[in-house]
């Protein structure tokens, strides 16, 4: 469209966030939009965009506003369409006049509509799974939880927590050489390097759906302990010694169900990512300092395109993942700004560490973006001192894992089980409303079903995957809708066979 700078349009989009005066593009029609947020200089003028109405329009103006503002305002209006994203308009006049604060509502706007972006997008592509998982893990996770008494087991003890940035190979071995001075907590997919050099995880978090024990526990150098998430895949309790396996809560909506079934959530949870969890589970310990390896969340131009993201925490694993496209740029740790495939775990943990007390986290990197509040150490200058601790004794004064009574879990169970059974005696129905009335039938009928306050929590993250397809005008193909019915079914089954064991 003449007069823009940039375009940035979303598949199927109602709604736009326009940045920038609309003069160079006045002749612009917007018609094909039922809403639009707009920021300008202009936006208290009360000109109306060229196809909409004073209704659909929200101006605000660029000048004065604070960031919280901008975070508010776009959370709510990106809310108004659960199915799909507005589309994102710059005109060229945002550099005209007062160009500073333009670009700094772009970049937040840019921001907030990836993080949603990719969050629909996961919850879509991996809801089932995560579901799917939850459901299997329930016993395993009613009757292995984190103790409170871990909060300060281990204060004073410094604690290297290791992800797998590509900045690991320049730091794996400073880190082998002073890994017997603390506490080791380590990525699942850190775990073959640090085997490789000779070194085992005190403590390895594995919170992710498509994280397997195939894919990342060495056959040597087992973790002391293995921290487990509800949508972690099953597999992973079978794969070492049960002593060692322990569960932690996460976001999943499931879990505060349970809670209100006496099962309440344990005292140290998982976060977005394995960065922020392992920071965060130091700190539950008691640990000081903190010192973080391979966190680099961003590319690395020096590398060749395929290794370029490594196997970073929290790097996108889906086919859509593609990293010649533009990514945004954040500050790098040696000047300058750097490219990342992950903004939103970066401003996540990077929010997180501004509030953590100054000299706590020091980040071991010889690349990578910018920390808040870290100081930097390259590899090369990276030494603590102390004495080597005697690994067994302090692995000892983390206890067991906690469970509630069995009667408390047996009769959650029993409402898993009922659930389950609920919504398999529902499918005949479902596949013969999808038969006869198409997909507003299925949509209908899967409606009452997910209206069932104790099915839609048990399914949890599925549920919200539902929403958008059940309670708007309905839409799809006749296949999505036979997939969406068989992924009921499934679920309902393995809640089913669950609850009774």
């Amino acid at each position: 469209m003449k007069g823009m700078l940039l375009e940035q349009r979303f598949p199927g989009a109602t709604t736009c966030i326009v940045v920038g005066g609309l003069g160079p593009v006045a002749d612009a029609d917007f018609s094909g939009f039922s809403a639009m947020l707009w920021y300008s200089d202009d936006a208290g003028s009360g000109a109306v965009p060229a196809g909409m109405s004073p209704g659909t329009v929200r101006a605000l103006g660029v000048a004065g506003l604070k960031p919280g503002e901008v975070v508010a305002a776009v959370e709510e209006f990106i809310g108004r369409d659960p199915r799909h994203m507005p589309s994102i308009f710059v005109t060229t006049a945002a550099l005209a006049s007062n160009a500073i604060a333009h670009e700094l509502v772009l970049r937040q706007v840019h921001g907030l509509v990836e993080i949603n972006h990719r969050e629909r997008m996961t919850r879509q592509r991996d809801a089932f799974q995560w579901q799917r998982n939850l459901l299997n893990n329930l016993q395993s996770y009613g009757r292995r939880r984190i103790p409170a008494s871990w909060a300060g087991a281990l204060a004073g003890t410094p604690a290297f927590v290791c992800g797998v940035g590509p900045s690991l190979e320049a730091s794996v071995g400073r880190l082998a050489e002073e890994a017997a001075r603390g506490v080791l907590i380590a990525s699942d997919l850190a775990l073959h390097a640090l085997d490789r050099s000779g070194v085992a995880a005190d403590i390895a978090v594995s919170i992710d759906v498509g994280r397997t024990p195939e894919k990342c526990l060495p056959r040597e150098r087992l973790p002391g302990r293995l921290l487990l998430s509800p949508v972690s895949p099953p597999t992973w309790t079978q794969s070492v010694p049960p002593e060692r396996v322990i569960f932690v809560s996460n976001g999943q909506v499931t879990l505060d169900w349970l809670g209100g079934m006496g099962i309440a959530r344990t005292p140290f949870t998982a976060t977005e990512t394995f960065g922020s969890t392992g920071l965060e589970l130091a700190r539950f310990l008691g640990c000081a300092p903190i010192y973080l390896f391979g966190m680099d969340l961003a590319l690395d131009p020096a590398l060749p395109l395929g290794r370029r993201a490594g196997e970073a925490d929290a790097a996108p694993t889906g086919e859509d993942f593609d990293p010649e496209l533009k990514m945004p740029r954040v500050p790098a740790n040696f000047g300058g700004e750097i490219p990342t495939h992950i903004y939103g775990c970066w401003r996540a943990l990077t929010a997180r560490l501004a509030q953590l007390p100054a000299g706590l986290v020091r980040n071991v990197n010889d690349r990578g973006a910018l920390l808040a509040n870290t100081t930097l150490v390259r590899p090369d200058r990276f030494a603590i001192d102390g004495a080597p601790r005697d690994k067994a004794q302090m692995r000892a004064l983390l206890a067991p894992p906690d469970a509630p009574s069995e009667a408390v879990l047996a009769a959650a169970m029993r409402v898993v089980a009922r659930e389950g059974a609920v919504g398999l005696a529902a499918v005949p129905g479902l596949r013969s409303a999808l038969r006869e009335g198409g997909a507003p039938a299925a949509a209908a009928a899967l409606g009452l079903l997910f209206k069932r306050p104790d099915f839609a929590r048990m399914m949890g993250a599925f549920s919200l995957k539902m929403i958008p397809h059940l309670f708007q005008s309905a839409e799809g193909a006749l296949p999505l809708w036979k997939e969406l019915i068989d992924e009921t079914e499934e679920l309902a089954r393995v809640a089913e066979s669950a609850g009774r064991v």
